[in-house]
This record gives C-alpha cells, structure tokens and sequence, in this order.
C-alpha cells in the first residue's frame, strides 16, 4: 500500500513540474516577443535610421544634415551645414556653405572686445562668428564658400537700426558700420567674416 502511494505522490509531483516547466515557457515567450518588438520599433526610429555625423564636413552636405532654424543655444553653435540658426535667441544666422570644408562656430561675446565709437548708442553683447576650413580658422568665408547674413531685432523707438563689425584679427581693430536693411522689425547685414557683430544706432 504504501509502495503504491509513494508510486503516486512521485507522479504527482512530477506533473506537477511539467506543468510548471510548461507555464514557465507560455509566459516566457510573449516577454520574448516584446522584446524582440521594442528593438525592431528602436531600429525603425529616426536616430536609429540617421547614421551620420552632421558634425563631420563630409556629411554637411547630406539630405539628414541639410539645416533648419535651430532652438536657442546655451553655448557655441557649431555650423557645418547650410541653414538658418539662432544664436542664443539673440541673433540669427540664414547659411549658404558652397564648399564642404568651411563650417562656423557662432557664440554670444560678452563683453565686447572693444569700446563702440562715442556717437554709438552702447550695447552690452554681440554675437560672435568664427570661421574654419580643413586647416583651421579662417578670416573669412573664401570666394566662392558661400554666405551668411546675421539678423538681430531692430531697436524699438529709435533711430535705423545698423549693424557694425569689429574684426579681432586686424592689426588695429575698430567697429565698422556695414550696409543694414531693416524689414518688419529685423535688421540684417552680410557676416561672412570672423569677428563680433552688434546691433546698435548713432545717437
């Protein structure tokens, strides 16, 4: 009798681990295929499907890196593709790069390198554009590299908006007023050098 009951109790407990084991793969195996559907879904994703560098010059170029106006920026915005940019939500940058070698770092400069002429309402910052090549930093944007022009509110209840210039680089650096249009609000001159642009007027 009591072999017989011992008899019993082994097949009981073992199907009773047949079952378990078997339990143990049906819930398996949809965990299994939530997996295997989340890295599909992360595979199909944007940033999955982007694999270039928009930062590399080679890639400036490609339809995924092509420009498009950029959210304010807490620091240096590096440029190395045709678009418009906004530098800090203080100036902005509309890009036209015709050589794959030349890009742009774009920066608030506070405070300015030098002291605006006397009859020049004061400003306290100005935006900073820094151009490179393959070699290094470059003065300007060469012939032919292509364009930029830079963008900064008009001042309100004055007189016309101007921008001026004032290249580090030169022997004796000064600012120099250049060419502006101003148009619904926006006053914009050519900034294809590297240096310190404001936005200012004569008192």
């Amino acid at each position: 009798m009591n072999k017989y009951l011992r008899l019993i109790l082994v097949l009981a407990l073992a199907s009773g681990i047949a079952l378990l084991a078997r339990g143990k793969v049906a819930w398996a195996t949809p965990s299994g295929e939530a997996s295997l559907s989340a890295s599909a879904q992360e595979d199909q994703s944007p940033a999955a499907k982007k694999d270039v560098d928009c930062d590399k010059p080679e890639n400036k170029h490609k339809k995924e890196c092509k420009g498009t106006v950029k959210p304010p920026h807490p620091g240096p915005v590096i440029i190395p593709v045709t678009g418009s940019y906004s530098v800090g939500g203080f100036c902005t940058l509309d890009i036209i790069f015709t050589d794959p070698t030349v890009s742009l770092n774009a920066d608030i400069q506070t405070p300015l390198p030098g002291e605006l002429p006397d009859d020049v309402q004061r400003v306290r910052q100005g935006c900073l554009l820094t151009y490179f090549d393959e070699d290094g930093q470059i003065d300007a944007i060469p012939p032919g590299g292509g364009s930029t022009t830079i963008c900064f509110a008009a001042i309100p209840g004055s007189k016309p908006t101007t921008l001026y210039f004032y290249d580090l680089y030169a022997p004796e650096p000064a600012w120099v007023p250049l060419p502006t249009t101003v148009e619904n609000g926006v006053a914009c001159a050519t900034g294809n050098a590297s240096g310190v642009y404001v936005a200012t007027f004569q008192k």
